[in-house]
């Protein structure tokens, strides 16, 4: 990192004015916001969310510009179609990706598959691994309507803000 710091404007990151940021180097990522480089694991390379390893400070704990390094977020993916396109969120729901909860389940064990053939997993982690991934598929497909709509939201400013493609 050079030792100037650019500043650039990210217009309703914080609410009606324009936040500043100073530039912050994180990941390269891909069209869902998960990092690139690195392995991926089987809940990045089959996303039911967006999860970073940096979060925004909140206003009220002072230095909204800086970000917390290490202390990541979630932003779950819409569960359909029609609750992306209303908070235009650019990432593909979990229903345009998937044909239901066996067709992620397969993906996630492919995943893994892969891992453990190139010696990054072991076999004997496959069990543990679909059964968090079954876990998970019900958390991001079952949340009630108030959550998931409040989560679609922030998703929505955060997506817009930080993978907008320049």
């Amino acid at each position: 990192m050079s030792a100037s710091v650019q500043r650039r404007p990210w217009p309703g990151l914080l609410g009606d004015e324009p936040a500043v940021l100073d530039s912050v180097l994180v990941p390269q990522v891909d069209r869902d916001g998960n990092d690139l480089g690195g392995l991926r694991d089987p809940e990045v390379a089959v996303p039911l969310a967006t999860t970073t390893g940096w979060n925004f400070r909140d206003p009220s704990v002072g230095n909204p510009e800086d970000i917390y390094q290490l202390l990541g977020s979630y932003i779950p993916l819409a569960r359909t179609r029609a609750a992306r396109q209303a908070t235009a969120d650019p990432r593909l729901s979990i229903d345009e990706r998937y044909r239901g909860v066996d067709d992620y389940l397969h993906r996630v064990q492919r995943s893994a598959m892969d891992l453990i053939r190139r010696r990054y997993l072991l076999a004997e982690d496959l069990d543990g691994i679909l059964e968090r991934a079954r876990t998970h598929w019900s958390f991001a497909t079952r949340r009630n309507a108030f959550i998931a709509a409040a989560d679609h939201t922030l998703s929505a400013v955060v997506v817009r803000a930080s993978f907008s493609p320049h």
